[in-house]
């Protein structure tokens, strides 16, 4: 198998590229190269994500590893999720392209990213290694799983600070993905009058003409219902980028500097400090030394950049996608 790891896991064609049998061993793999063994398992709504998910449960669970399987969820929910305990983490997921691929991410305990040794010592073992054949495991939604959701979902209500948005108007493109059920009923419960579109999952039609890789749809429902912000997420909400209330793009470099000014006014940016790809837009940079903050610049991948954040107590970073 030639796939190999990317700046944000595996990813490829659906049974051409990627193919269960592969993604069991790279569960195991996994297992033997960071010591893991318990592991929470989401997907983002593909139709090819359960056969993928019940792959990673057959590895994990060959190699003596315990799974919490939570089915469609948001990858930074599995992220959030591994920080609660011993928990490792796993999205069957291809992240913005459309749902003839699929792939896989995986955390670390404490929601960290695979660091580049984890990602040679996998890559070393697949390659080297014998696996079995893997019997198929039962693969059954956790009992856990609502409350660990909402543990996620209160963890986002705690890091604002103003808890209720009543009087704020937005349209919701949820990529026909992970966000679809759960990005609708956060914002209107923080008061937020939500209009929701692309929220109908059929395993098909996720980042189909919609969420952050084509913003049309999002930019005409904002024009046409006259609504303060347009938001947009892909397929796993773990990128969002948006429309201002006079249809313009808002992109993640944008997004950052807005953060970026208004945690630095509150003294909640460690170190004044905010961390960026070798991607981003040098007028971000200008923007930041006009108003006396700092830029740490990465490698491409929010890998990089949360390394950057760990190593470094630092409070915010991103990309422009």
């Amino acid at each position: 198998m030639a796939l190999k790891f990317g700046t944000d896991g595996v990813r490829g064609l659906a049974f051409k590229e990627l193919k269960p049998e592969w993604v069991a061993k790279l569960a195991a793999a996994t297992v033997r190269a960071t010591g893991v063994n318990r592991f929470v398992i989401g997907e983002d709504g593909r139709e090819t994500g359960a056969v993928f998910s019940q792959a990673l449960i057959n590895g994990f669970t060959e190699e003596g590893a315990s799974c919490e399987y939570l089915k469609v969820i948001p990858t930074p929910a599995i992220a959030h999720i591994a920080t609660l305990g011993d928990f490792g983490g796993a999205v069957v997921s291809a992240s913005h392209n459309q749902a003839e691929y699929n792939g896989v991410k995986l955390f670390l305990p404490g929601g960290k990213k695979l660091t580049d040794k984890n990602q040679d010592e996998i890559e070393k073992i697949l390659g080297s290694a014998k696996f079995p054949d893997f019997p198929a495991q039962a693969m059954e939604i956790s009992r856990s799983r609502d409350a660990l959701v909402n543990s996620w979902i209160s963890s986002l209500k705690e890091s604002i600070s103003v808890k209720n948005l009543s009087g704020l108007s937005i349209v919701v493109d949820c990529a026909n993905g992970a966000a679809s059920k759960i990005a609708p009923k956060l914002f209107t419960e923080l008061g937020v009058n939500v209009v929701s579109i692309n929220d109908s999952p059929n395993g098909k039609n996720i980042n189909l003409k919609c969420g952050s890789t084509d913003m049309s749809d999002l930019t005409e429902a904002v024009l046409d219902l006259g609504v303060d912000l347009g938001i947009a997420f892909d397929g796993d909400a773990d990128r969002v980028l948006a429309i201002d209330n006079e249809g313009k793009l808002v992109d993640g470099d944008q997004i950052m500097a807005i953060s970026a000014i208004d945690m630095n006014s509150r003294g909640v940016l460690h170190d004044g400090t905010v961390v960026v790809s070798v991607m981003t837009n040098f007028g971000f940079h200008l923007a930041m030394q006009d108003v006396g903050i700092k830029t740490h610049i990465t490698p491409v991948g929010d890998r990089s950049i949360l390394q950057a954040l760990r190593a470094n107590n630092w409070s915010l970073g991103g990309e422009q996608s």
